[in-house]
């Protein structure tokens, strides 16, 4: 995914999970860039990353004050749920409530795709905007900083997401374990 502002070239990320055959033709990235521009520090995500919190947690760790999602989410349902609650929606409005920072999300549209793009506020996922499936521009106004602002001292009776955690409790999460589907596999394919 590559960012780019009226100066021209900002920056690239490279999406760090890849999801079912991708990996025959594509290497994963390694790093989650945050990167400064005129609306402020701004982080990338793509597609099957929106499956992984720690994702969007690391880059609001990093100062994001805006995240910018780009996706091809299938459809599996073959409706046009306009209502927010498909899988795809859910993880997105989760990863704006969860890390008190808005999300724009633009997403590709047609046949088995889910299409959708929206813009999310930072205080539990409050849509601003949603497309619906077909091709569009999707369009809406908001203040970043207030968004931040307000998730993080009038939400919750100012409870902070991002202040509370307890990084020294969350070892476990990098550790392998019998509960992992891919503990007992050989990584060489064997």
């Amino acid at each position: 995914c590559v960012l780019v502002g009226p100066e021209g070239f900002v920056g690239r990320y490279r999406k760090t999970h890849l999801v079912l055959t991708e990996g025959f033709y594509h290497f994963p990235g390694t790093e989650f860039p945050v990167f400064d521009t005129a609306l402020g520090k701004v982080g990338l995500y793509v597609c099957y990353d929106m499956c992984f919190p720690e994702v969007t947690r690391i880059l609001a760790n990093k100062g994001a004050e805006l995240l910018i999602s780009v996706t091809g989410w299938p459809n599996v349902t073959g409706t046009d749920d306009a209502s927010g609650h498909t899988e795809y929606m859910l993880f997105q409005k989760a990863r704006a409530a969860e890390n008190m920072v808005p999300i724009v999300v633009s997403t590709l549209c047609g046949q088995y795709l889910e299409g959708h793009s929206m813009i999310l506020g930072a205080t539990a996922g409050k849509v601003i905007a949603c497309g619906g499936y077909g091709e569009e521009m999707v369009v809406g106004e908001m203040d970043v900083q207030r968004e931040i602002v307000e998730a993080r001292m009038l939400s919750m009776g100012g409870a902070d997401l991002l202040r509370d955690r307890r990084p020294n409790l969350y070892g476990e999460l990098v550790e392998p374990n019998a509960f992992n589907p891919a503990y007992n596999v050989d990584p060489r394919g064997c």
